[in-house]
């Protein structure tokens, strides 16, 4: 039998869940994997792309350093579809593919009552001062590290 490929999953903000876990597989698929380059239905490309946004939304992109926003049962929920797109990627991408799953299990963050409640007075509480930067700087500054590392990335080939 030929080698196999290694597959990571997991989200990340920003969407992507696929992470090739060899260097021969970064090149040959990319780093994160876009869905369209595997041999996945059409279905799974869009869910795969529809749980990343999904959990982007679990944030709160203008305070990053608050509590993460959703409820147990939006996690229950997220979790559930999440084991359905692993048990669909899986059968999909056959033997040829080794999945391995590192996406933790999303619970409640602890302190959101307490965030939800009364902002002002968990950053009290916390002595943490809030994020003064701009979510749209925070995506340039984004985009120029991750052009960066995609010039030293090239440079190795």
């Amino acid at each position: 039998m030929a080698d196999r490929y290694v597959i990571r999953i997991w989200f990340e903000w920003g969407g992507a869940c696929l992470w090739p876990d060899e260097e021969v597989d970064k090149a040959r698929f990319g780093y994160p994997i876009d869905p369209d380059r595997l041999p996945l239905t059409e279905t799974t490309k869009a869910k795969a792309i529809e749980l990343g946004r999904w959990h982007d939304t679990r944030l709160n992109w203008s305070i990053p350093t608050a509590p993460f926003l959703w409820k147990q049962a939006e996690c229950e929920r997220f979790n559930r579809e999440y084991q359905e797109f692993l048990a669909a990627l899986i059968s999909e991408l056959g033997d040829d593919f080794e999945i391995i799953d590192a996406q933790e299990v999303i619970q409640e963050d602890p302190d959101l009552a307490k965030w939800l409640d009364d902002p002002d007075a968990y950053w009290g509480r916390r002595r943490v001062k809030r994020a003064t930067e701009s979510v749209p700087a925070r995506i340039r500054l984004y985009h120029k590290v991750k052009e960066k590392i995609e010039e030293w990335l090239k440079g190795d080939e």
